[in-house]
């Protein structure tokens, strides 16, 4: 990577790459979605493109690639409430603040 950019942008990338991939920890930039409370989560993903359809929602809930606060979502139709950490597959994450 140093070849493309700075010594110091590599390291930094690589510490995140390790973070984030290795360690299944939470990379530090994420997007912030705001969202009504008690809107379905595939609405807003989907709404907010990070998602491309709700087939694409029930095949990874179905094959368990979606995570909300670390825990593996099993129902197709959650909700949001508060403030949760999405895990969209192993490289997307989505911060999603309900009022």
């Amino acid at each position: 990577m140093a070849l493309y950019y700075s010594e110091k942008k590599a390291r930094v990338a690589e510490k995140n790459f390790i973070k984030t991939f290795r360690n299944r920890g939470v990379p530090e930039e994420i997007k912030t979605v705001h969202a009504a409370a008690g809107c379905a989560l595939a609405d807003i993903l989907v709404e907010e493109k990070i998602i491309s359809s709700k087939s694409d929602w029930w095949r990874l809930v179905e094959g368990g690639g979606i995570e909300i606060n670390g825990s593996v979502v099993k129902d197709a139709r959650v909700v949001v409430s508060g403030e949760q950490l999405v895990r969209i597959g192993k490289k997307r994450f989505v911060k999603i603040i309900s009022n």
